[in-house]
């Protein structure tokens, strides 16, 4: 239990409770798209997209201090997670084994682990055998800095620290969209120049 109202004041209170916009969920699964109509508009909904990356400066699982500001020059991608989300930990191998597939000087990925405490969090990493960086939101402050109430979420970050892609939810579209959307962001399309 981690709540129990008695008394008068009981029913309002709760009602209280009920309203906070702070609450953490599991991400619904995603529909199966019909066809790509190529439009390329996955992961590009949040209003986070196009916008400067939040700051987040949190400890790693291991006690050392993370800045996002410090991988300016890579592609960052951070995967918002909890040990007790059963999509998050079916999809973080599936999108650790898509990050690999990029030289580690260009792409790195960061788990974000949600309001867990670091042994939580690395008994999950040994199990899934996952040698990523965690850093540990223990107060939510990063996930409300990147609007991530439902997960998992997985956010995509160009070189110059511009937010390119936000994912929720996993599934196979997911990883899909996102390997494309991730090779997009690693390697643009060049442009002809007249």
């Amino acid at each position: 239990i981690d709540l129990l109202l008695l008394g008068p004041g009981a029913k309002a209170e709760a009602s209280a409770v009920a309203e906070n916009p702070w609450k953490l969920t599991l991400a619904k699964s995603p529909m199966e798209p019909p066809e790509d109509d190529g439009s390329g508009g996955a992961g590009n909904q949040s209003p986070l997209v196009g916008q400067p990356a939040p700051e987040i400066e949190l400890e790693t699982s291991t006690g050392e201090r993370f800045k996002l500001s410090a991988l300016k020059g890579k592609v960052v991608v951070l995967d918002f997670w909890a040990s007790w989300c059963g999509p998050c930990m079916q999809t973080m191998p599936e999108v650790d084994k898509i990050v690999a597939e990029f030289p580690a000087e260009q792409v790195e990925l960061i788990a974000v682990n949600l309001e867990e405490p670091a042994d939580r969090a690395q008994s999950a990493m040994e199990r899934l055998k996952l040698h990523t960086k965690v850093v540990l939101d223990v107060d939510g402050v990063a996930a409300q800095r990147y609007e991530a109430n439902a997960i998992p979420q997985t956010v995509i970050i160009d070189r110059d620290g511009v937010v390119k892609h936000v994912f929720v939810g996993g599934g196979m579209a997911f990883l899909k969209s996102f390997k494309q959307s991730l090779t997009d962001v690693v390697t643009p399309p060049a442009t002809d120049v007249q």
